[in-house]
């Protein structure tokens, strides 16, 4: 009997495991389906305009990546539902037993009484007790028998019923395997058909060779312009630093929020990675990234802490950075079309900045953030949360 219920434990806990590591696959497709829906979003953005840009490849890259998660995510979701099976399986099997050893008893118990009402009635077997005490122990005797017998069909009947829900359980977590099956093969289209149209995507631009040097080298100077300012700000304020004691409690406060950040726009995804990264088309060159870029179908941008407005640059080709300081700690948001902020204004999380693009364009806007520490340039990545 000990045995037994040393097996039920471990399968019980073998089943609880198992059941909340399924729940955190169900969460993290969720999560990984959402990001796939955005960036399918963003790509069609701009689907009408019929060309190809760096950061189409770049989303495309994303999406594959993605997809590929997902169909990582069904495969452990399939083995974890089979394993549940199983478990619930080896449980059925003990139920089946018990449910065999319980009938038994049961047809036992009523064979002894019929037995005994054959040989004796029961009014004369209390009648022949020899004295009181007697006719008590025959009495509690009878009570027992029949208690044992309500006892047994209740437990009968409890065990028959616990045995149809598990079969039902486990038919409906095959039914529910054959349907995620179901679901991977269509992931696992998606996924040639992103690997096709990514092979397309890089023939067109490899076309246009001249015009991504171009683009490259117009990146690299407007990332080159920011630096020197942030670096010529730290210059004109680093006396600033010892009068005044509030930087490093702020600092201490961005510190403590590592990872927690929130994004700078509602919803985007990362198509410019933080350092030194390959050009996805020209061989040999790799480019130097301060921080990351994100495409975006949102045109508000927010500040990802508290800070001020320390100072604001305007490129000739018409567009704003936002430097936004935070104690020790820069945030630097480019690419901006509109402001709403100037500088020396005091901003909380979350307050709107400016704007990316028109809200009436169909075009896709991409946000450039930078996140530095004195001279040190950081992964934004690192310091920002979920969206």
């Amino acid at each position: 009997m000990k045995i037994k219920i040393i097996v039920f434990i471990l399968v019980s806990k073998l089943t609880l495991v198992s059941a909340q590591s399924y729940r955190e696959l169900v969460e993290e497709k969720e999560q990984l389906l959402k990001e796939s829906s955005e960036i399918n979003f963003l790509l069609k953005k701009t689907e009408a305009s019929k060309s190809v840009t760096l950061e189409d490849l770049s989303l495309l890259n994303n999406e594959i990546n993605v997809q590929k998660n997902i169909l990582k995510i069904f495969d452990k979701e399939i083995n974890a539902l089979a394993t549940e099976k199983k478990n619930i399986e080896s449980e059925l099997i003990q139920n089946t037993a018990d449910l065999d050893f319980l009938e038994q008893s049961y047809s036992r118990l009523l064979r002894s009484s019929h037995i005994f009402s054959l040989k004796q009635s029961p009014v004369k077997f209390f009648l022949s007790s020899q004295s009181f005490n007697q006719l008590s122990r025959r009495i509690y005797h009878m009570r027992s028998v029949e208690r044992s017998k309500r006892r047994l069909f209740d437990e009968i009947k409890g065990k028959k019923k616990e045995i149809l829900n598990k079969k039902e359980e486990v038919t409906q977590k095959k039914s529910h395997q054959i349907k995620l099956k179901y679901k991977k093969n269509l992931e696992l289209d998606k996924l040639s058909q992103s690997k096709t149209a990514k092979e397309l995507m890089i023939n067109n631009l490899i076309l246009k060779q001249d015009s991504l040097k171009k683009v490259l080298q117009k990146k690299n100077t407007r990332s080159d312009k920011i630096s020197k300012e942030i670096l010529l700000i730290l210059e004109e304020q680093k006396n600033l630093e010892k009068l005044n004691p509030k930087f490093e409690l702020v600092s201490q406060k961005f510190e403590e929020n590592k990872g927690k950040l929130p994004w700078p726009v509602n919803r985007g995804s990362v198509v410019s990675n933080f350092g030194e990264v390959p050009h996805p088309v020209l061989k040999g060159i790799s480019t130097i990234n301060n921080g990351i870029e994100i495409a975006t179908s949102e045109s508000s941008v927010r500040s990802i802490f508290d800070g001020e407005v320390t100072k604001i640059i305007v490129m000739p080709n018409g567009q704003k950075v936002v430097i936004i300081r935070h104690g020790q700690y820069f945030s630097v948001y480019s690419n901006l079309q509109g402001l709403n902020v100037n500088s020396g204004d005091k901003l909380k999380t979350n307050e709107t900045i400016g704007t990316l693009d028109d809200k009436k364009s169909v075009k896709r806007s991409v946000l450039g953030l930078q996140i530095w520490k004195g001279r040190e340039k950081l992964n934004p990545r690192h310091w920002l949360g979920g969206y």
